[in-house]
């Protein structure tokens, strides 16, 4: 199989903590989730190979190891995962060990400018589909931070939520 691009996003706040800004040309591997949401940044369509995942990753029921070539993900789901939907980088533990990390050749990065709307006292949800890119050499170490540490709370507000990274995975 030749190599694939594929569009993978990267919260703000993984970055901020302990991720180095990705940049073109360089060399990553992230563990990755498979959103069965294609209407956020990156939404793309794989043709996924599902395989349970082993009982020792003490993982919920349903949840499954997703292969195409040399891409894998972690779905987390009771049913089978859709064909449509987004790629997410998880750099803090959140994937079982058994799922292969992806490593790849950053082609290009995007700021994702995402609008979002409160859903709660002081929680905040992305407005789906409703959000901008702008492509940069290299993405930021941090991010403008929205609504965070204000008393009165706007709504909706509109906030850069992360990179979209143009991954090359597998051979060229």
């Amino acid at each position: 199989m030749a190599g694939l691009a594929v569009p993978v996003f990267l919260d703000d706040w993984q970055i901020e903590c302990c991720e180095d800004p990705p940049g073109p040309g360089d060399q990553v591997g992230w563990p990755l989730v498979w959103l069965g949401d294609a209407a956020g940044p990156g939404g793309t369509e794989v043709d996924w190979q599902s395989d349970p995942l082993p009982a020792e990753a003490r993982n919920e029921p349903g949840d499954r190891v997703l292969r195409h070539g040399p891409l894998a993900a972690y779905w987390r789901g009771l049913g089978p995962a859709p064909a449509h939907g987004r790629l997410l980088a998880d750099v803090h533990g959140g994937v079982p060990d058994q799922v292969p990390v992806v490593h790849g050749t950053v082609l290009a990065v995007d700021v994702v400018d995402q609008v979002w709307r409160l859903d709660g006292p002081r929680t905040y949800v992305p407005v789906p589909g409703d959000f901008r890119m702008r492509r940069v050499a290299r993405g930021p170490k941090w991010f403008d931070g929205g609504a965070a540490g204000r008393d009165a709370l706007p709504d909706p507000v509109r906030w850069d939520s992360g990179v979209l990274v143009r991954l090359a995975v597998g051979p060229r």
